[in-house]
């Protein structure tokens, strides 16, 4: 069996007495046990559990053995390893054991994630039990915008259908759990949350996002740090909501002289978030909070950029007023 042993043959104890003979020490000769046949392969170093696509796997070394598991030195024994599924990118596949009657593979490359048994096989010898390992993606190689933003949305309007991002490493491998980042370029505020992470198909989800300013050529940008990788999405725009508020583009100066036409006062119809909107034909109508204007035009209608102007508002007395 094994371990393999070397001893005295010895009279054991009792039985009957011989003289010379001492039971125990006496020696009748050596009995050393040796390797038996080759019979097996079994690994001295089998596959480490987690390996990186793309890269060699940590070495793998098969030993030719008896039956017992002693290892036999047998030189050039071709020793054969395979995958239980999928192929190898690259590397010896087969390989002739040493003196020793080991084989070692250094340089097995597999591209493609996933769970996997390596075995071994060797003519006339039993073939290695199945050596499971992992194959986890590299480092991050690329990102890109599955789902842009739309071409066109309302201010303050959620996106819609959700922007998502894919993360994936050079040999199309998915990355999870890797966190993604949203920017906008062309004005205005992204809101919404705009870091998520990969989820396990390697895609980041960004929903319940909205831009609150007007304007166009407006795009996204998608980023990663480590290592720094970013794609720049297509051109959007944002036109404003429907009409739900007047606000002033040029207010009230602050003071004004008694009998001497007040600065130019313009009101601009505007959507919820104060984006200007092109609304032509609408009265506006200016009053005080208390008293009233000596002259001018108190009602004026809006331009076609939805801007209403008044430039000849005056009055004489004194006071605090607020338009």
């Amino acid at each position: 069996g094994t371990p393999l042993s070397t001893n005295n043959i010895t009279k054991a104890s009792g039985g009957a007495t011989i003289t010379g003979i001492t039971s125990g020490s006496t020696s009748f000769g050596t009995l050393t046990e040796t390797v038996g046949a080759a019979n097996k392969l079994a690994y001295t170093t089998a596959p480490a559990a987690t390996n990186t696509a793309g890269s060699a796997m940590t070495s793998v070394v098969v030993q030719v053995q008896d039956q017992f598991g002693n290892k036999v030195s047998t030189n050039n024994v071709a020793i054969t390893v395979a995958l239980d599924t999928g192929s190898f990118a690259s590397g010896t596949t087969t390989v002739n054991t040493g003196a020793g009657g080991s084989a070692t593979f250094n340089n097995l490359v597999i591209n493609s994630v996933g769970s996997y048994n390596l075995t071994a096989t060797a003519t006339g010898l039993t073939q290695t039990p199945a050596g499971p390992f992992t194959i986890v993606p590299a480092a991050a190689s690329t990102i890109q915008l599955l789902q842009d933003a739309p071409s066109t949305v309302l201010a303050g309007m959620t996106f819609s259908p959700p922007v998502t991002v894919q993360v994936a490493d050079a040999f199309g491998n998915t990355i999870s759990n890797k966190t993604v980042t949203l920017n906008l370029l062309g004005g205005g505020t992204l809101n919404g949350t705009l870091s998520q992470p990969t989820a396990g198909s390697g895609v980041a989800t960004f929903s319940g996002l909205s831009v609150n300013q007007a304007g166009t050529n407006k795009t996204l940008v998608a980023s990663v740090t480590s290592p720094s990788l970013s794609v720049t999405g297509g051109i959007f725009t944002v036109n404003a909501g429907p009409a739900a508020a007047l606000g002033y583009t040029i207010a009230p100066a602050a003071t004004t002289t008694a009998g001497v036409t007040m600065a130019t006062v313009v009101v601009q119809v505007q959507d919820q978030l104060g984006n200007n909107i092109a609304s032509n034909g609408v009265s506006i109508t200016v009053t005080l909070n208390t008293g009233a204007f000596t002259s001018g035009t108190t009602t004026v209608n809006t331009a076609p950029d939805g801007s209403a102007t008044f430039s000849d508002l005056l009055f004489d007395t004194d006071g605090r007023y607020t338009l």
